[in-house]
C-alpha cells in the first residue's frame, strides 16, 4: 500500500530545514531523509509501501518537525485508513490539521499539478487564456504554462515555438503580430481546455521484477517519468547535428533519471533510442573520427550512456517524434507519448529488429596528407672547414641515435673506422640525392639517365651509392677503382673531399707513377733546380692502406737513401 503525504510547514529557511534533518538524523532516520530529499518550498510529499510504513513515517516526520518547534498543519493521503489511524493528539493541536477527505472528488495542487487522492492520478488546471493577441498578453499567458516534469511537452514545444515566431517578427510589446502567429494563437486557446483531460498515474510501478529505462530523443519513459523539449536555434543547423542535440538531451534526462530514482528503484537495463541512423552512426563510432561540433557531443552522450546501449527505433514507433513537431492538445497521441510503441511491453526478443546500415561520411574528418619534395638541407656541410671533422661530428650523431633508440651498444667512446665509413657513405648519398635525384629515380625505375651521367653507365650499388659503370668490371683493380663514386663538379662536399685527399698525400699534384726503376730527380731547396741530383727508384714504401709516401734510391755513387714522395719528381723521360 502507497500512502502520499502532503503538509504545510511553517515557512522556514531551507537551510534550517536541513540543519534539523542532519541533527536529528539518529532519531528519527526515515523523517530526516524525507526532510532532505522531499521537500519543495514549504511542501513535502512522499510516501511508503506499506500502511504500517506510513504510520510510522508520519509520526517520525511530526516529532521531527516538533524538535524544531514546527507544526504540520495539513495532510492528504490517498489512503482513508491512514488519514483514520492519525493520533488524536495531533488532531487536537492548534489550528489543528485539516485531512481532505478522499470520498470527494476534490483535487490537491502539488508542484504546479493537480493530484486527486481518490484516482490517484495527476491532471492539470486549465485557466483559458485570452483570446487577444499582442506580443505583451501572449508572453504573460504562456508564462502560467507550468510543466515541471515536461508531461504535456508536445503541446509545450508549439509555444515555445510561437514565442520564437513572435521575437523573429519584431513586433512591439502592444502591437498585433502577423496574421499567421494570431491564427496558431487562436487554435492554440481554442483546444487549450483540453489540457484538463489528460490524466497520468501518480504510481507507474505498482509491482515489478525489472525495471528498464528507454530513453527517446527529447522523452524517457517506461511510464512516462520525464520529457524535455527545445526549440531549434534560429541559426541554421543541419538536421542530422539537429537529430544529434537531441541525443545529447535525453543522456543527461538518463543521467538525471538514474541520480533521483538509482536509489529506490534497482535499474536493470538503460536503452536510448533514436531515429536518425545519421546520429547512431555517430554515437557507435569513436569521437575522434568526426568533426569537432559532432566529436565533443558524441564525447557527451557515451560518457552518460554508452554506445551499446543506444537503438535504432522507427519514427512512427518514436515518442519524441511527436515533441520535436509540437502538436495541438486535440493531436496529441497520449497512448504513445506517454506508454510508448505498443511492442516496448512485449519480451525484449519479440521487439522489432532494425536492419539499417549505421554507416555513414557526413561530419567525418577529413585527413589530408600533403608531400613535398623539398631538396635536401645540406647547409650544415658548409660549417666544417675539413672532411675528417664532418665525418667526426656526423658519426658522434649516428651513435647519439643508437644510444637513444637502444640499437647499438659501443664498447669505446672514440669514434671507430666503421663509424667513420659509414658516416662517409651518408653524406655521399645524401650529396647524390640533392644533386643527381632524377637519375637516381631513373635508375631505380629500370629506366636511361640523363644524358650528362648516360656515357658512364651509372648504377647504384648495394648501399644505395651511385657510381660509374663501364667495361671495366672484370678489370684486376680494386672495387672503388672500377666503379667510381660520382659526385658534383663543385659541391662543397666534394671540395671537402679533394682538400682532404690533397693534405694526406702532400699536395703531390698530377705526376706518373712512381715504380722500381723509375728515373727521379731529388728535390733539394737548398740548391737551384739545375743542381739537383739524378737517382733511380730502388724500392717503394707502401702504407697500411697502400699509398706510397716513402721510396728508397740508388744515388749515383750506388749509395741507398730513403727519401720522401713530396722530395722526388719522376721525369717523363721513359
Amino acid at each position: 500500500m502507497y500512502c502520499n503525504f502532503r503538509r504545510r510547514i511553517g515557512t522556514f529557511p531551507c537551510v534550517t530545514k536541513r540543519q534539523l534533518a542532519l541533527d536529528e538524523s539518529s532519531v528519527f532516520p526515515l523523517a530526516s531523509q524525507v526532510l532532505l530529499n522531499d521537500v519543495f518550498v514549504d511542501d513535502v510529499v512522499t510516501g511508503a509501501a506499506t500502511l504500517e510504513d506510513a504510520l510510522k513515517l508520519q509520526r517520525e516526520l511530526t516529532g521531527l518537525c516538533r524538535a524544531g518547534t514546527f507544526e504540520l498543519r495539513k495532510w492528504t493521503s490517498n489512503n482513508s485508513e491512514f488519514l483514520s489511524s492519525i493520533s488524536k493528539e495531533d488532531l487536537n493541536q492548534d489550528d489543528a490539521l485539516i485531512l481532505s477527505s478522499i470520498d470527494d472528488d476534490n483535487s490537491v495542487k502539488i508542484l504546479g499539478l493537480q493530484w486527486n487522492p481518490k484516482t490517484d492520478t495527476f491532471s492539470y488546471h486549465v485557466n483559458i487564456p485570452s483570446p487577444k493577441c499582442t506580443k505583451r498578453i501572449m508572453l504573460s499567458e504562456i508564462s502560467k504554462i507550468y510543466d515541471p516534469l515536461g508531461f504535456v511537452s508536445p503541446i509545450t514545444l508549439l509555444v515555445k515555438h510561437l514565442i520564437q515566431l513572435l521575437w523573429i517578427s519584431g513586433v512591439g510589446w502592444d502591437e498585433q503580430p502577423p496574421q499567421t502567429i494570431c491564427e496558431l494563437w487562436a487554435n492554440f486557446i481554442s483546444e487549450f481546455s483540453l489540457i484538463k483531460n489528460i490524466s497520468l498515474p501518480r504510481h507507474i510501478l505498482p509491482s515489478y521484477k525489472e525495471v528498464q529505462i528507454h530513453g527517446h530523443t527529447d522523452n524517457i519513459h517506461t511510464f512516462l517519468i520525464i520529457a524535455k523539449t527545445k526549440v531549434a536555434p534560429l541559426k541554421r543547423i543541419s538536421l542530422p547535428r539537429l537529430e544529434l542535440c537531441g541525443a545529447v538531451l535525453v543522456a543527461k534526462l538518463i543521467g538525471k533519471v538514474l541520480i533521483t530514482y538509482g536509489t529506490i528503484l534497482p535499474f536493470q537495463n538503460v536503452y536510448a533510442w533514436s531515429d536518425s541512423s545519421i546520429s547512431l552512426a555517430w554515437i557507435r563510432s569513436p569521437s575522434h573520427e568526426w568533426r569537432t561540433y559532432v566529436a565533443n557531443r558524441v564525447t557527451e552522450i557515451t560518457s552518460r550512456v554508452p554506445a551499446s546501449q543506444w537503438r535504432h527505433v522507427r519514427s512512427a514507433d518514436n515518442p519524441a517524434d511527436v515533441a520535436s513537431r509540437g502538436v495541438l492538445p486535440s493531436q496529441l497521441n497520449q497512448e504513445l507519448w506517454f506508454s510508448g510503441p505498443s511492442w516496448l511491453k512485449l519480451s525484449q526478443r519479440d521487439w522489432p529488429v532494425s536492419h539499417i546500415d549505421l554507416q555513414t561520411n557526413e561530419e567525418r574528418r577529413k585527413h589530408t596528407l600533403v608531400s613535398q619534395k623539398e631538396p635536401q638541407d645540406l647547409d650544415f656541410i658548409e660549417k666544417f672547414s675539413s672532411l675528417s671533422k664532418l665525418l667526426r661530428v656526423v658519426s658522434m650523431c649516428f651513435r647519439f641515435y643508437h644510444k637513444c633508440r637502444k640499437s647499438k651498444s659501443f664498447s669505446t667512446d672514440q669514434i671507430t673506422v666503421h663509424e667513420t665509413k659509414f658516416a662517409l657513405h651518408r653524406v655521399i648519398s645524401l650529396v647524390q640525392h640533392d644533386h643527381f635525384s632524377d637519375d637516381i629515380l631513373q635508375i631505380k625505375n629500370n629506366k636511361n639517365c640523363s644524358n650528362r651521367l648516360q656515357k658512364l653507365k651509372p648504377f647504384l650499388d648495394t648501399t644505395g651509392i651511385l657510381r660509374v659503370g663501364g667495361r671495366i668490371q672484370n678489370a684486376k683493380i680494386p672495387y672503388d677503382a672500377k666503379h667510381q663514386i660520382l659526385l658534383p663538379k663543385k659541391h662543397v662536399f666534394t671540395n671537402l673531399l679533394i682538400d682532404h685527399f690533397h693534405k694526406i698525400h702532400f699536395h703531390v699534384g698530377p705526376q706518373p707513377p712512381l715504380r722500381e726503376g723509375s728515373v727521379v730527380v731529388l728535390i733539394d731547396n737548398s740548391l737551384p733546380p739545375l743542381q739537383w741530383r739524378l737517382a733511380r727508384v730502388h724500392q717503394l714504401h707502401p702504407g697500411v692502406n697502400d699509398v706510397t709516401r716513402v721510396v728508397t734510391v740508388r744515388l749515383g755513387n750506388n749509395t741507398l737513401v730513403k727519401q720522401s714522395v713530396v722530395k722526388v719528381c719522376p721525369l717523363p723521360i721513359e
